[in-house]
């Protein structure tokens, strides 16, 4: 549920940035996976740079965030696929131990 609410994430341009165009499927996603909404929307919408000792918020664009999206929906699934793999094979394991 949470990878897909998470892909359903689009973004739109806000001048040369990225926002998210709509709230809902973020807030679902959040709420899901237990993240703030805020603070996932800009992680999607912003990099930071680090410059000398300074580190500097800079705006990914629509396509950007949407690279952003997709990575994180692709790292959850592997460790969402590795993790019922594990589960499997422990499980399996078990009944043949017996």
């Amino acid at each position: 549920g949470a990878v897909l609410l998470a892909g359903n994430v689009a973004f739109q341009a806000d001048g040369d940035a990225a926002r998210v165009a709509d709230p809902a499927p973020l807030a679902a996603a959040c709420d899901r996976l237990g993240l703030q909404e805020a603070q996932a929307g800009e992680a999607f919408t912003t990099r930071k740079i680090k410059v000398g000792a300074e580190v500097i918020a800079k705006p990914n664009s629509p396509e950007e965030a949407a690279q952003v999206r997709d990575a994180l929906c692709k790292a959850l699934f592997a460790n969402l696929f590795d993790w019922t793999v594990r589960q499997l094979n422990a499980a399996l394991k078990a009944t043949a131990d017996a």
